[in-house]
């Protein structure tokens, strides 16, 4: 299908939706981005997310993205919505994450907070970097389970990432 895409001459993104971890590996030659997991609907999924893709950065590059899911946001007009808090630290990893930011909100019905939230340029810099390198866990443990592994230190993740300039 990438090729066939491709054959087009125009510019289209192609998005896999499969739900699983092992799109990864295999998803530079099948598309553009693909989901990693299932659907998030709670902190608990983005979270889940979160812990997958953690070990999936090396797929990530230039026009290659690893997908958790759409943002939640807070906002209130929305069928699942996050706390305020919950909400900006999902936007914050998801560009850490060089992770596709997809909105699943009323964007003409957006809080306030929302709109301070994903419309930060410094983290839309961060998520768009010129390395296309996805951020890694540098300190903590799973987050979904709390599970250690790596360098835990208990109820603290650090994630960081190599950017251009």
């Amino acid at each position: 299908m990438e090729h066939a895409l491709a054959d087009t001459g125009r510019d289209i993104f192609f998005s896999l939706c499969g739900w699983h971890a092992w799109y990864a590996p295999q998803g530079k030659r099948l598309g553009n981005s693909w989901r990693i997991a299932g659907d998030v609907n709670s902190w608990g999924d983005a979270m889940d997310a979160l812990d997958i893709d953690a070990d999936l950065a090396q797929y990530a590059s230039e026009h290659h993205f690893n997908d958790p899911d759409m943002l939640l946001g807070s906002s209130g007009n929305t069928a699942v919505k996050l706390t305020p808090a919950q909400s900006r630290s999902q936007f914050n990893l998801w560009c850490i994450l060089m992770a596709p930011l997809l909105m699943g909100s009323d964007v003409a019905h957006m809080s306030d907070w929302d709109v301070e939230t994903y419309s930060n340029i410094d983290m839309i810099a961060v998520n768009q970097d010129k390395l296309f390198r996805q951020g890694v866990r540098l300190v903590g443990g799973k987050l979904s389970t709390g599970v250690p592994h790596r360098q835990s230190v208990e109820g603290i993740n650090v994630w960081g990432k190599p950017l251009f300039d």
